[in-house]
């Protein structure tokens, strides 16, 4: 059972208070940070004191432990009436399938893959996963003009234009909605599956044939230009090492255009989004990333459900056709740091660099929150003698000048 404050947050009344509310008669805590609920008592007790695990949320407490569980009971049973009454006789209503919801109906439990989805479009919801409800899911699949819609896991929401292939009949789509716990939202490799509009009871043979051919709306595409900027397709990409090399952070919520014209304001012609809601800039691609087939960007973007914004290690990359002007300097002058620089690190001079290739040879990945301190601070702790800082964001390393170095005829001439 999800909880407010998460498992770190974890305490007997959390738990408790979740379970009734979600009106199951038992509630058992486990390994610290685990809250479980059910309709009937489970059947042995444990003997070996596994339950010595304190709450996370408070040490006063114990919650369970591994393999065991601290179970209570709502509700005082008569003393007239047998166990076997106490459990059976005025037991709450189990969670259920949400059997329809504003022109959906619910289609049943289908097979899944995380390595091929069956409905391949992640939708991000109102509220993130933790709010997850089936009415949530159904209604942001409807807003990008998909006729079908599943929950799984009891926070994910995926949408697509045609059924998934395989009815699930080993009971999988087991697991409550984090924010219904009265509705189930599919299970591990199982989807909840629901259809945009009703099919004629007259004639069921033919419901899923006409329901696929008929006027299946279009969902989210891939953005194919903006301004001066064009689609590239969908590229590979590595958390470990991006192939564009500088993150953008987006706060208002992440489209397409946004990252183009924050990249375009930052000095960079080519721009990603990856994962619905991240924004990666850079002058090239690096790192290995490759284009790849369009099936791997099918994540819809943050704040905008008309297109698509990269996946899981996938970019969807733009580039800008045309020069794109250097980022202006911050307000009031320029100049080199020369003070509040860890010891033993000085600034020397403004260097001309890759007239003949990168007069420092080793590249710290580039960052939004570039500066002398960090970038020093980096080189520092891979061991060299020399950093130098370049076009805002980038930061190099060496233990000498190579490639020959010449000092710039002004220290004006590094004034980014």
């Amino acid at each position: 059972m999800g909880t407010t404050g998460g498992p770190a947050a974890m305490t007997v009344q959390v738990c408790l208070d979740a379970c009734h509310a979600a009106a199951y008669p038992f509630g058992g805590l486990e390994y610290s940070q685990e809250c479980y609920c059910g309709n009937t008592i489970p059947l042995q007790i444990a003997t070996d004191g596994r339950c010595d695990m304190v709450c996370n949320g408070n040490p006063n407490n114990y919650c369970g432990g591994s393999d065991g569980l601290d179970v209570y009971q709502y509700g005082t049973p008569s003393s007239s009436s047998s166990s076997s009454a106490s459990s059976t006789s005025s037991t709450p209503a189990s969670p259920t399938v949400l059997a329809s919801y504003n022109g959906w109906t619910s289609k049943g439990c289908y097979v899944d893959s995380v390595a091929a989805r069956v409905l391949p479009v992640a939708m991000g919801t109102a509220g993130g996963p933790a709010a997850m409800t089936v009415q949530v899911c159904l209604d942001s699949c409807h807003a990008a003009n998909y006729p079908f819609a599943g929950l799984e896991y009891s926070q994910e929401c995926y949408c697509g234009n045609a059924i998934p292939p395989q009815v699930a009949t080993d009971g999988r789509c087991d697991m409550v909605c984090n924010g219904n716990p009265n509705n189930y939202c599919g299970g591990s490799d199982g989807l909840n599956v629901y259809q945009y509009g009703a099919t004629s009871s007259s004639s069921p043979t033919s419901s899923s044939s006409s329901s696929s051919a008929s006027s299946t709306p279009t969902g989210p595409t891939i953005l194919a230009s903006y301004g001066n900027w064009q689609s590239q397709g969908c590229w590979s990409d590595n958390p470990a090492e991006r192939s564009l090399s500088v993150t953008m952070p987006i706060t208002t919520g992440l489209t397409p255009q946004k990252c183009m014209d924050a990249c375009y304001a930052a000095g960079y012609s080519l721009a990603g989004v990856e994962y619905a809601d991240e924004c990666y800039c850079g002058n090239s691609v690096v790192n290995g990333g490759a284009q790849t087939t369009n099936d791997g960007c099918d994540m819809v973007c943050q704040a905008d459900s008309a297109h698509y914004c990269g996946g899981p290690d996938r970019l969807n990359l733009y580039e800008y056709n045309g020069v794109v002007p250097p980022p202006p300097p911050p307000p009031g002058s320029v100049g080199p740091v020369t003070t509040g620089l860890p010891s033993p690190w000085h600034y020397a001079a403004c260097y001309v660099d890759n007239q003949f290739g990168r007069i420092l040879g080793y590249t710290v990945p580039a960052s939004s929150t570039n500066s002398a301190q960090t970038c020093t601070a980096a080189c520092q702790a891979a061991n060299f003698t020399l950093a130098g800082t370049e076009y805002s964001q980038e930061c190099y390393c060496g233990n000498a000048l190579v490639n020959g170095a010449t000092k710039a005829t002004s220290d004006s001439e590094c004034n980014m």
